[in-house]
């Protein structure tokens, strides 16, 4: 039986052919009989001949309907071939899908990690034990260029048995990292000994390691190498193009961790230089412009001493009450460089903060601390939120001329929020500011290094409140 016949008899058209032809052959039959057989055969010979003719028929009508039946059924069954073969590939495709969601959710996730913190070794460690399980290998191995650009030192890894592999140092011409740097591109390698391009790079790692299988790819940034990622198998396994374009695209998310982190020290070492800088030129104005005006009442007294001593007194008890002015001066210079926020521990250092403010600027100080940090903070974070309220701290002693000074740190389910409120004389925040006057332009460097958001509300004869809104580590607004 034909495709096109199948098609066209269906179980519906085979119900009512069973019906219909039975119906049809009885009445020619029985019409044939009556109306010629009687006539012309004799006797029992008209039964005869119609009971040959229903035998002959019935075996006919059978075959036909066998033979139609097998056609329909042939016909599903090719059906139901069809569709477990669309039915395997649903699967196939399935499973594909849910191995680019684990992929995709992989590296969104890390992506988060990256923008979320600055710390680099975590998120190196990260990188490695994500390549390593998604790509289902035994080891995973990340390693950095020196400044120089001719060793290769090992970074983070994952998996490695051989403990002195883990400060591995080689040089970057060496093994099949120095062949994917000198490359430029992903090289996969499906046995590392009878691999021609590796004949005369030999590998202490993969030695070590016994490994015969991997993939390493190189990474840059700013166009500049920066280093190397490979996983690799200690049984023999053929890497794909795929989990090599996967693999990229971590080492892609490397790129990004380490130029991150060189900005981000860069920019602390700025911040660093600034404050220095700051430092001195209020020690310079302050201070030893001071100074300087105490010597030169000591050089009129010394020019004065024939005279009468009780002409000279009051010039020097001046210069005595300007040195002690100074001394106060100097003792606030330092306490503002001495605390250190000692593991995370900012309620304490808040403390000594106020309470010095207390004692050499005489203004009435109050400290709130509500919640539990319990360790929520890094010390680097503890640290900045320090440096941001000792600047706000110093700026209300110098210039807001207030009575009281109110302190607040706050902490929530979702971020930390630190606040400095003064009574002074305020100023307007949308005025130019002076070259020389840095105080709120390093506290908005330091609060956009942490990640937070720092607002400033201030109106003149009103008084100033400044708040910090640090996210905590995980938490995305």
């Amino acid at each position: 039986m034909t495709g096109n016949s199948g098609k066209l008899l269906n179980l519906g058209t085979l119900r009512l052919l069973a019906i219909v032809a039975p119906i049809v052959f009885a009445l020619v039959l029985g019409l044939t009989t009556d109306l010629w057989l009687d006539r012309a055969l004799p006797g029992l010979w008209p039964e005869l001949v119609a009971t040959g003719v229903v035998a002959v028929g019935a075996v006919i009508f059978s075959s036909f309907i066998f033979w139609l039946l097998r056609g329909v059924y042939g016909h599903i069954d090719e059906q139901n071939r069809e569709l477990e073969r669309r039915a395997r590939e649903l699967r196939q495709l399935s499973e594909l899908e849910r191995a680019r969601a684990e992929e995709w959710k992989a590296l969104f996730e890390l992506g988060e990690e990256v923008t979320a913190s600055p710390e680099m070794q975590g998120l190196l460690d990260s990188i490695v034990g994500r390549a390593r399980d998604l790509l289902h290998t035994d080891i995973a191995a990340l390693m950095l260029l020196s400044e120089d650009g001719q060793e290769l030192r090992m970074a983070a890894q994952s998996g490695l048995q051989t403990p002195a592999l883990r400060t591995l140092t080689l040089l970057r011409d060496r093994g099949l990292q120095g062949l994917a740097l000198e490359m430029g591109a992903p090289v996969l390698v499906s046995d590392y000994q009878s691999d021609e391009r590796l004949k005369d790079r030999p590998a202490k790692l993969v030695a070590e390691e016994k490994l015969v299988s991997l993939v390493a790819v190189p990474f840059s940034g700013k166009g500049r190498t920066l280093g190397t990622l490979t996983v690799g198998n200690r049984r023999r396994t053929v890497f794909t193009g795929h989990q090599a374009e996967l693999l990229r695209n971590f080492a892609h998310w490397t790129a990004v961790v380490v130029e991150t982190s060189r900005l981000y020290e860069q920019l602390q070492n700025l911040a660093l230089f600034e404050e220095r800088e700051r430092i001195g030129m209020d020690l310079h104005d302050g201070a030893i412009q001071s100074i300087y005006a105490v010597v030169l009442r000591l050089e009129d007294c010394v020019e004065r001493l024939g005279e009468r001593p009780e002409k000279v007194a009051p010039g020097l008890e001046k210069a005595m009450d300007d040195l002690n002015k100074v001394i106060q001066d100097i003792r606030s210079y330092i306490f503002d460089l001495r605390p250190e926020v000692q593991q995370g521990d900012i309620t304490s250092a808040l403390q000594d903060l106020v309470q010095g403010v207390r004692v050499n600027a005489l203004i009435d100080t109050d400290l709130t601390v509500e919640g539990d940090l319990n360790g929520a903070l890094t010390e680097e974070q503890a640290m900045s939120l320090f440096r941001i309220a000792q600047e706000a701290m110093s700026n209300v002693t110098r210039h807001a001329q207030a009575s009281s000074l109110r302190v607040s740190l706050a902490t929530g389910p979702r971020s930390v929020r630190l606040e400095i409120a003064d009574d002074g004389i305020g100023f307007d925040p949308a005025a130019e500011r002076p070259a020389d006057r840095r105080g709120l332009r390093n506290m908005e460097e330091r609060a956009r290094g942490l990640g937070a958001s720092l607002s400033v509300e201030s109106v003149s004869g009103s008084g100033t409140q400044v708040r910090v809104e640090l996210p905590l580590p995980g938490v995305r607004e």
